[in-house]
């Protein structure tokens, strides 16, 4: 889904940020090369992690619920648009199929989206400021090909070549 002057994005991985303990999403740019970190609270990562690994609570939780009830007053979230940054807090607004829009935390907006499955868009303007490109050795697929490549080597290796 397009949207002019946005730039569809999505979460790449959760984690916690060393030496700080910080929890953060690292998102990136669909099509393009530009990550982002989006720091989040203990309690969204912990939902966040758990959505992203296919795991349920066995109760709703607090994100399931605004979902039920968006879907109880016959909406749909249609998207979710991260939208501004004010002092390192990013700015978030949910779509509804109804025309309207609701402001929101950007680490809940983005919980919305990837438990409705619905497309997370940033405005191109706030991916040119907080968007950088991700060094060669973080691209997860040259990650991957580096371990292929070292698994390979390992199955050739034969003990005479230490001799």
């Amino acid at each position: 889904m397009t949207l002019d002057g946005y730039q569809a994005v999505e979460v790449e991985n959760a984690l916690i940020e060393l030496p700080s303990q910080q929890p953060v999403v690292v998102m990136h740019e669909v099509g393009g090369d530009r990550v982002f970190p989006l720091w989040i609270g203990s309690h969204e990562f912990a939902v966040l992690s758990m959505l992203l690994e296919g795991s349920r609570a066995m109760r709703p939780l607090t994100h399931e619920l605004l979902l039920s009830m968006v879907d109880a007053l016959d909406a749909e979230i249609v998207r979710v648009r991260l939208v501004d940054v004010e002092d390192m807090i990013f700015h978030a607004r949910i779509d509804l199929n109804n025309g309207r829009e609701v402001d929101a935390r950007a680490s809940d907006a983005v919980i919305l989206a990837t438990q409705a499955d619905v497309p997370i868009l940033m405005s191109r303007e706030l991916l040119d400021h907080v968007g950088f490109a991700r060094p060669v050795e973080e691209d997860p697929a040259a990650t991957d090909m580096q371990v292929e490549e070292f698994k390979e080597f390992l199955e050739d290796l034969d003990p005479s070549d230490f001799e």
